[in-house]
């Protein structure tokens, strides 16, 4: 049976989400690029933190084989080309909650490090649903407002969602070679 308290705390944040989606949608004030740029910005980050919450609450998952490692993947230059050794520079320089970015690897265990593999998928999958529900998000206020929305949403979800998953990867890959398995089951 599911728990009341829960149940109540889902319909209410996903009654406020809905709301303030609304409200931005409807918000005519933020015509300028200041306005665009902040509502852009605040929307996809709370819908990142929604996602965070519907996954935890909810158990929807990736499907196991999304997470296998593609043949191009394995070579560090693909990640060079889209410039995600720039952007793991970036974000190391700012204290970011439970980034798995600033663990050192040497003298772990074995089971540590599978432990690191999990937190790392965990991440991606937020990351994943994240652009989705705001690459959605951003078709809505385009067909409702106008074009620099989609454009503004397109670059702050490439920035918050897309180069993280991007990252996470990267990370994951290189923990995977350093393990000697290209597939964790």
């Amino acid at each position: 049976m599911i728990n009341r308290f829960n149940l109540f705390k889902g319909i209410l944040l996903s009654t406020l989400y809905i709301i303030l989606v609304r409200l931005y949608l409807v918000n005519e004030l933020n015509k300028h690029l200041i306005g665009i740029l902040s509502d852009s910005f605040w929307l996809t980050g709370v819908s990142t933190l929604y996602v965070i919450y519907l996954l935890q609450n909810t158990g929807l998952k990736l499907h196991r084989s999304y997470f296998r490692i593609r043949t191009f993947e394995y070579s560090a230059k693909f990640y060079s080309v889209i410039g995600i050794p720039w952007f793991k520079r970036i974000i190391q320089k700012y204290p970011l909650p439970n980034s798995t970015l600033k663990m050192n690897l040497k003298g772990r265990s074995r089971s540590a490090i599978l432990r690191l593999e999990n937190q790392m998928r965990e991440a991606e999958e937020i990351h994943v649903f994240g652009f989705l529900l705001v690459f959605l998000l951003s078709i809505i206020f385009y067909l409702q407002r106008d074009i620099w929305f989609l454009l503004w949403f397109t670059v702050f979800n490439i920035i918050m969602n897309v180069y993280p998953i991007f990252l996470q990867r990267y990370n994951r890959n290189r923990v995977r070679i350093l393990l000697g398995n290209y597939f964790i089951e």
